[in-house]
């Protein structure tokens, strides 16, 4: 799923000689203007909540279950949280935002972590149209295929 998952972005976000994803970087740069108190979920979003209708009720109880269980990697239980939030839950220890941390391309959990985070905080982010529409396709991916594995 991590070569998928490399596509999927490349598709969105070409390659560069950089180390660092610059909308990523961007998110990371931008962080602290961002109230965090004050975030959009991604099922409020039409053509997602039309896309994820179906499925949206599994995948919510499958990552309940996965968060009631340990996780042996903080960012595993990050994805599952930020996905959660994404369909509208309400972690069970409330809703907490971590600071941006690893950009570069060779973390692709990172990737899922830091689209998720952009989507949610998309009315607070500085993005272009094209950037909102592969954002919006790549974490209807996220929570329905690359959460799950």
């Amino acid at each position: 799923m991590e070569i998928i998952l490399r596509t999927v972005t490349e598709i969105a976000w070409a390659v560069t000689n950089s180390p660092h994803v610059p909308i990523f970087k961007r998110l990371k740069d931008n962080w602290a203007k961002i109230n965090t108190s004050m975030y959009d979920i991604g099922i409020d979003d039409v053509i997602i909540k039309d896309v994820l209708h179906d499925n949206k009720n599994n995948i919510l109880e499958f990552i309940e279950d996965q968060l009631e269980q340990h996780q042996p990697r903080d960012d595993y239980r990050e994805l599952l949280e930020l996905a959660y939030i994404f369909l509208g839950g309400i972690p069970i220890n409330g809703v907490k935002f971590k600071t941006p941390e690893g950009i570069h391309y060779a973390r692709w959990l990172a990737k899922a972590v830091y689209c998720l985070k952009i989507y949610i905080f998309r009315n607070q982010f500085t993005r272009s149209a094209s950037d909102l529409r592969y954002l919006r396709e790549i974490c209807v991916f996220i929570v329905i295929f690359y959460t799950k594995v």
